[in-house]
């Protein structure tokens, strides 16, 4: 099995300011994070899993190379010791909510009936140290 990763900016959306990291198995991706930079670090907007990977550690791999990823980026921020990644997730999710827990993100404060569901949003961050 063959794994590689990418980051390039979202022009298939023409949001030039977005970016996607991927993860690809055999050449196929099978993973994405959709991302923007941000002052202090970054923020996740979207985070996919082919439905044929999920629940064998793939979106842990995913996110982990993410912010390995991200680390070759802080470069261009003000404090170099430290950078922090933000991301919603629907309260609702809980797996989700347990992958971030895993990785060490924290939750910050919900954002109540943000989702067209009229489900909370719970914001959580991760501070990465350099």
């Amino acid at each position: 099995m063959s794994n590689e990763y990418d980051s390039k900016p979202n022009w298939i959306d023409n949001h030039p300011k977005e970016f996607i990291f991927n993860f690809y198995e055999n050449k196929t991706c099978v993973g994405s994070v959709w991302y923007r930079p941000l002052e202090i670090g970054f923020e996740i907007d979207y985070i996919e899993v082919e439905s044929s990977h999920r629940k064998n550690g793939l979106g842990t791999l995913l996110l982990q190379n993410f912010i390995a990823d991200c680390k070759n980026k802080i470069d261009k921020f003000k404090n170099p010791n430290f950078f922090e990644i933000w991301l919603e997730v629907s309260v609702l999710n809980i797996p989700a909510i347990a992958l971030y827990k895993k990785l060490g993100f924290k939750p910050v404060h919900v954002r109540p009936r943000y989702y067209s569901d009229g489900s909370d949003a719970k914001v959580m961050s991760l501070r990465v140290d350099v």
